[in-house]
């Protein structure tokens, strides 16, 4: 059964495959996550900067849950 997280992170950067999430918030706050770009949201993550702060809704893809896939994004406005 697959599990899903929303959690708020801080695009770290990108390679030619992945885009690392940094989270910033709860108890594993600073662990990176790396999403495949392309594994869902492929238009959204690639229009993403490092340094955005976002909201990503992510669905594990594994019973461990060590790896993930995204299901939405929201971009959180500039204060």
């Amino acid at each position: 059964m697959s599990q899903r997280a929303t959690k708020k992170f801080t695009v770290a950067e990108f390679d030619d495959e992945y885009v690392w999430l940094k989270l910033r918030e709860g108890e594993k706050r600073g662990l990176q996550f790396a999403i495949p770009l392309d594994n869902g949201c492929q238009d959204e993550l690639e229009s993403l900067n490092e340094g955005e702060k976002i909201t990503a809704t992510l669905e594990s893809m594994n019973e461990r849950n060590t790896a993930w896939q995204c299901v939405e994004i929201q971009r959180e406005e500039e204060e």
